[in-house]
């Protein structure tokens, strides 16, 4: 018999032998590498006051990692913080705005912190309203894939209040 080209061929039919023995097992591969994230995260809060005396009132940024393995960081906040009194009947409206900014870099950790009580501010007697806006960059070191890094910020006029809401929280994810 002859294989299309003009070579001779053999055809066996006989049975199909015993397999071989298992090769060499290879190397072990790289160990795998962890991810660095870095998130900005929103922060806005607004409260109101009707103080029967003039006082102070800070504001802090309280945090909390939810779930994941890697090392969270509030790296920085950067906020601006406005009074506005003019819910006063008959009075002039006082309103003051002050930006500010920290650098933390400090570790966030599974229970409710105060990573920061940066703005206190002096507010006269009566009615009015404090808003806080900006934003926290968390930095999230080794995180492993296949898990979630979840966290977030509360931002309150109380040290240590993660809030009992998610109306006033501001999360955070790596996945």
């Amino acid at each position: 018999m002859t294989d299309g080209e003009g070579n001779v061929v053999v055809v066996c039919d006989g049975a199909a032998g015993t397999p071989g023995a298992t090769g060499a097992t290879g190397a072990t591969g790289p160990a795998g590498t962890t991810d660095t994230f870095e998130i900005s995260v929103p922060v806005h809060a607004f409260f109101s006051f009707n103080l029967p005396a003039a006082g102070s009132v800070t504001v802090f940024f309280n945090t909390m990692k939810v779930s994941g393995s890697g090392v969270h960081t509030d790296a920085n906040v950067n906020f601006d913080v406005r009074y506005n009194n003019n819910n006063t009947l008959g009075a002039a409206a006082m309103v003051s705005t002050v930006g500010g900014g920290a650098t933390v870099n400090r570790v966030i950790g599974t229970t409710c912190q105060a990573d920061i009580g940066q703005a206190t501010f002096a507010l006269p007697a009566g009615p009015g309203v404090l808003t806080v806006s900006g934003w926290m960059r968390v930095v999230i070191n080794g995180h492993v894939a296949g898990t979630v890094d979840r966290g977030f910020v509360n931002v309150s006029t109380s040290q240590g209040d993660c809030g009992t809401s998610d109306a006033t929280r501001s999360y955070w994810r790596a996945q």
